[in-house]
């Protein structure tokens, strides 16, 4: 997931710290996937600006970086390092029913932070019960590149 999108560079550290399964609300994972689809391109940046966190969503796979973690030259690309990423896994046989996913945390003690995230894309995608929230007004960005 490397690449460049307006002044962005995330790369995955090399080290899977844990994995764990888990299920996403169907309306999270939907209006997730709707707001990558309704951007017209594959993948976008959602700033989640509570915690300081970009989300990069793919069809594939949502990671997560901390804006605010140092610069490094991981992996000899430079860049800020994703932190926790979310694949849903398939097999769902309705839009109404909870989504399967695989969390995969490339950092230790992350589990608390994993929890903050859906809680707070929920706040910005799901706010009162619309399926738009607040993202009507925050900024998706295209991230093109592989």
């Amino acid at each position: 997931m490397a690449g460049s999108g307006p002044g962005f560079i995330f790369y995955r550290p090399g080290i899977v710290i844990a994995r764990e399964s888990t299920t996403l609300s169907a309306p999270l994972h939907n209006a997730l996937q709707l707001r990558r689809m309704r951007s017209g391109v594959e993948r976008v940046l959602l700033p989640i600006r509570a915690m300081q966190y970009l989300a990069l969503i793919e069809r594939a796979e949502i990671a997560f970086v901390d804006v605010q973690s140092s610069y490094d030259e991981g992996n000899g690309t430079g860049g800020h390092p994703i932190r926790v990423a979310w694949r849903p896994l398939a097999g769902r046989c309705s839009l109404t029913e909870p989504v399967g996913y695989e969390i995969i945390y490339y950092c230790k003690d992350m589990a608390q932070t994993q929890r903050r995230l859906i809680t707070e894309l929920g706040k910005l995608l799901l706010a009162g019960g619309t399926g738009r929230g607040h993202a009507a007004r925050c900024p998706v960005f295209p991230f093109p590149g592989a």
